[in-house]
């Protein structure tokens, strides 16, 4: 049996892979929205428009019984997905480059997985009381982020350089996601700045929101992307002599 990663098979045969960082960047956003509900519904957070306000961090949100128990149920199978996103991301990439000389390095699915395998961490002990486990929560959360989001540019710049030399469906693709990046850019050094000014939370929460919302749109453009390229993974059977 021979596994087949971005190989043309018959329609029959391939399986669109689409909905990977469909789930990877959709299922997130919805889970905060829904756990944040939820705790401010059982007055562990108040009620406010946490992308505005700044009321309560994500973890706040998502920290307390019951809402934890939802956040962590589903967390954990998503931080595999994401694992799983990054490596078949770089079959993608290198798939989109089959035509030409350059072979992109598989440091982006090397940072993207630890980014992944740290939010393991931060899920895990979300909600655990104590110095060290706090540590642990922040050290996880802290180098998601960066991880994530170094891996993210190493994804844009590979995608740039493929709609310099040739086509890439859909064209807009690269250019999307760089101005995506950007923001995201401006948003975190933005909350350093105030943050230094004015030491507050709320302008931290606001910026953790925002920062969070825009990572995972980056996951919900590529899933576009893998459908319009036709990256899908076949299986197909060979028989032995």
């Amino acid at each position: 049996m021979k596994l087949s990663v971005g190989d043309k098979f018959d329609n029959s045969d391939a399986s669109s892979l689409y909905w990977l960082p469909l789930l990877v960047g959709l299922v997130p956003t919805v889970l905060i929205g829904v756990t944040f509900v939820i705790s401010a519904s059982h007055g562990q957070v108040p009620w406010c428009m946490p992308f505005v306000d700044g009321c309560t961090s994500i973890s706040r949100a998502g920290r307390n019984p019951p809402a934890i128990f939802l956040f962590r149920s589903i967390m954990l199978p998503i931080c595999l997905l994401l694992a799983a996103y990054w490596i078949l991301s770089l079959a993608w990439i290198r798939s989109l480059f089959a035509n030409s000389d350059r072979r992109p390095s598989a440091w982006m699915a090397v940072v993207g997985v630890a980014g992944a395998l740290l939010l393991v961490i931060y899920v895990t002990f979300l909600g655990s009381e104590g110095s060290v486990y706090q540590l642990m929560r922040r050290f996880g959360a802290s180098l998601f982020y960066g991880l994530t989001f170094l891996a993210q540019l190493i994804q844009i710049r590979w995608l740039t350089i493929l709609r310099r030399e040739q086509s890439i469906k859909p064209p807009w693709l690269p250019l999307a996601l760089s101005r995506l990046a950007l923001l995201m850019l401006l948003a975190g050094l933005t909350q350093v700045i105030i943050s230094g000014v004015i030491p507050s939370e709320e302008f931290q929460n606001i910026a953790e929101w925002n920062f969070t919302a825009m990572l995972n749109a980056h996951f919900l453009l590529c899933a576009w992307g893998w459908r319009e390229s036709g990256f899908s993974a076949a299986i197909g059977l060979r028989a032995e002599r």
